[in-house]
């Protein structure tokens, strides 16, 4: 599997298949690993990422908003635009909090103007979280108790944690980890069971768990505890931008990573 910009890869258990998007390519993709079978749809603009819904239906975040989309018709049907007036934006990341409302982030296409910003979506409508805007968001992942949202400001080099009570950010955002220069930007970012957040290194390279004091991927450093099975965490890669990159032989293609007792992320069903 290969893709220009690859991105928001996530189990479905009980169709067993993942999901992923091609954002340049403009398409999402469906593979079932049992029968080595690859499926995929056109979109109308950009995805940025594809999650159930609490019916099993599927979410899609495209740069024109939020869209129900149904695989049987390849249909998109709109929901919400949470920034009509940002027309040089798109939606980029996404993850369901612990409650069930749909936690995402937007970022400039042009990926040179701070007018990202992290909204939180319960059906009526989206939110913004009032958390200061970035160039590029990343990687909305909740602690295994949903109390604490990182994000990553990726033009930032910064991981930053929010506090969270009700759902709604219940104090200042503090750096969690910054990556330091030369050893990449952080991307998307997922939660173990134990409460480690992992991230993705763009130009890095690496993926791996941060420590609290950030740096270099730490490996025993947690935020709180859970337990969920050992399993496989799929994690995508970008050709864009590193396509002649001799040190990134795998850009582009998509993976999964073996991972220790507890260090699995959740299965992605709200």
């Amino acid at each position: 599997m290969q893709a220009i910009l690859g991105e928001g890869p996530v189990w479905l258990p009980h169709a067993r298949a993942l999901w992923f998007t091609d954002i340049k390519a403009r398409r999402l993709h469906r593979y079932d690993p049992e029968a080595g079978a690859l499926r995929s749809w056109d979109a109308p603009d950009q995805p940025g990422w594809v999650l159930p819904a609490h019916d099993r239906s599927l979410v899609a975040g495209l740069q024109s908003g939020l869209h129900r989309f149904d695989p049987e018709g390849g249909l998109f049907a709109a929901l919400h635009d949470p920034e009509p007036h940002l027309p040089g934006n798109r939606l980029n990341d996404a993850a369901v909090h612990p409650d069930g409302s749909l936690w995402f982030g937007t970022m400039d296409d042009a990926e040179r103007a701070p007018t990202g910003r992290l909204y939180r979506f319960g059906g009526a409508g989206a939110a913004d979280s009032g958390l200061p805007a970035v160039t590029i968001t990343n990687g909305p992942a909740f602690s295994p108790d949903g109390a604490i949202l990182h994000h990553a400001d990726t033009l930032g080099r910064t991981i930053w944690r929010v506090p969270l009570a009700g759902g709604e950010p219940a104090g200042e955002p503090t750096p969690f980890a910054r990556i330091e220069d030369g050893a990449g930007y952080p991307d998307g970012l997922t939660v173990d069971a134990e409460g480690c957040v992992w991230t993705g290194l763009f130009g890095g390279g690496d993926l791996g768990p941060q420590g609290p004091v950030g740096g270099r991927p730490r490996r025993h450093d947690r935020a709180s505890r859970g337990r969920i099975p050992l399993g496989r965490q799929p994690a995508g890669t970008r050709r864009h931008r590193v396509l002649r990159d001799r040190r990134h032989p795998h850009a582009g293609r998509g993976g999964h990573r073996r991972g220790g007792p507890g260090r699995r992320p959740p299965d992605g069903e709200p």
